[in-house]
Formats: structure tokens, sequence, C-alpha cells
């Protein structure tokens, strides 16, 4: 859940629809930071909805994909040498032991669209309802 001034709209922008789908609220919150507001986190406040929905939630295909993808969208504006190192050890380099732990619970699929996004990402694709019409299961779509 998100509560925003209006006026951090009209000196940052709104949400950003390059992203799609995950990521676009931290892209937010980064040029709301720069544009002077300070993002605060209640930790009393409840938001209740059924968490990723769309993408069939936890650890799918669909979801891995926008990530990654988003992930290095983001780095690409706003990254550090910190943020992109974090990509690079935990995304890039860990990847085979993901891809193993992922298919020893049968979900190579979701490791495998991981690694495609980050490869979409690194080449400057945008996450778009046909990339990610392939990795969703039967009768959802993006």
């Amino acid at each position: 859940a998100l509560l925003v001034r209006r006026t951090v709209f009209e000196r940052a922008g709104v949400f950003d629809e390059s992203f799609f789908c995950y990521m676009e609220d931290v892209e937010f919150g980064q040029r709301a930071a720069r544009a002077g507001f300070e993002n605060r986190y209640v930790a009393s406040a409840v938001a209740v909805h059924d968490a990723s929905a769309s993408t069939g939630g936890g650890y799918t295909a669909a979801r891995k994909y926008m990530n990654a993808v988003n992930s290095v969208h983001f780095l690409r504006r706003h990254g550090s040498v910190r943020g992109w190192i974090g990509l690079f050890v935990f995304d890039v380099l860990a990847w085979p032991l993901a891809f193993v732990v992922a298919a020893s619970r049968g979900r190579a699929g979701a490791a495998v669209a991981k690694w495609i996004g980050l490869k979409d990402g690194f080449l400057g694709r945008a996450v778009t309802p046909e990339r990610v019409a392939r990795f969703l299961k039967p009768g959802r779509r993006a």
C-alpha cells in the first residue's frame, strides 16, 4: 500500500510505465527521494491483498522474469557501484546454484526465466505482455 501526497507526483512524476510490473514502486521511491521527499515505512500499517495474484505468486517463471528484467532496468537508471555488484554476485554469479536448488524443487523453469530476464535486461528489452505471456501458466494473462 502506498500513500502519496499530490506534491510528490507533481515534483517526482508518476509511476514509470516502462517497468510494467515489479520494481515500479522502488523506482518511484528513488525519484521521490531525489526530489527531496522522505520515504517512510510504517510497520504498523496493514494492507490485505492477494500477493502476486497476476503472476501466480511465489517462485513463478513470470515473476522471476519480470523481476530480473526490471532490476537491471532500475540499475541502468539509478544504479550505484554497490547495486551493480549486488546484482552480479547474488543474481548472475549465484544463478547456477539457484538453478540447482530450483530444479530440485521442480521449479527449473522459473530459474531459467530469471536468467532470460537478466539477459533481456542487459540487452535493454522492456517487460511487455507478449514477453511475459510465454512464462505464464495457461489461463493467465499479463
